[in-house]
């Protein structure tokens, strides 16, 4: 009988210490990348993203699918979210007593993404105003001249927002006519600017005020106010509307 050669000590050993400082530089590679944002997803390598939008509200929670991961502290606090994975997310923004904001998006991978999220009171207080209110006398004044209300067109830095036959008219500045319209099956009147957010337009029809965003998909809209004969016109946070012979104010 032949004996079985013996495989050498020290090339074992030789062997054992290129392995070992092969996982070692795999290990501290993956670590660099895997700090850098890049993730294995299936068979490539693809780097998160980040995710940046400005709350206006204080004591909100901004949601990434179901994992609370930023709760303001301040009032129009920008905020940064990074390492978030490439693919299909819903981003969440909720507060306490308002309407939540939701979005359903694809996340593309190493890009940073700037989102609009606005917040509506769930009751939104109207109160009407009436004879012997403050308000009251200067509101018939106020609505007797048309130049100051049914606002028919405003501008933000990008775009000019109209009100048309057929709904919300949104072009880009130098007539680049790009953004999909808000569609309505009746003329609009007016068109506001919602609070000093430029990607959402409050909007009136004769028997209709909405909030709109401004986007092209999935975009979120809420009816605030219903009537016979609405006109309109804002003062900063504060809606005055006429309808007919009765007047209200509405505080967003």
């Amino acid at each position: 009988m032949t004996a079985k050669k013996q495989f050498p000590e020290k090339l074992l050993f030789y062997v054992y210490i290129a392995f070992s400082v092969l996982l070692l530089v795999g290990a501290v590679a993956f670590s660099v990348l895997y700090d850098k944002g890049y993730r294995v997803k299936g068979f490539s390598i693809q780097k998160t993203s980040t995710i940046e939008m400005q709350i206006s509200e204080e004591e909100t929670w901004v949601f990434i699918g179901e994992t609370p991961v930023h709760l303001t502290k301040n009032a129009s606090e920008s905020i940064s979210i990074p390492s978030i994975e490439p693919g299909e997310q819903l981003i969440t923004v909720i507060k306490d007593k308002y309407f939540p904001w939701a979005k359903k998006l694809e996340v593309p991978s190493g890009e940073t993404l700037t989102l609009y999220p606005f917040l509506l009171k769930q009751n939104v207080e109207t109160r009407e105003i009436v004879p012997g209110d403050t308000n009251y006398i200067r509101l018939i004044q106020h609505f007797r001249d048309k130049s100051k209300t049914d606002q028919t067109s405003y501008e933000t830095d990008t775009l000019v927002i109209s009100a048309t036959e057929s709904g919300v008219s949104i072009t880009r500045h130098f007539g680049e006519s790009d953004e999909q319209p808000i569609k309505t099956t009746v003329p609009v009147r007016s068109v506001h600017q919602f609070l000093n957010n430029q990607n959402v337009v409050i909007y009136t029809t004769q028997t209709e005020m909405w909030v709109s965003e401004l986007v092209v998909d999935t975009r979120i809209a809420y009816k605030i106010f219903e009537g016979k004969n609405i006109r309109l016109f804002s003062e900063d946070d504060t809606l005055f509307i006429q309808d007919g012979n009765r007047y209200f104010r509405i505080n967003l």
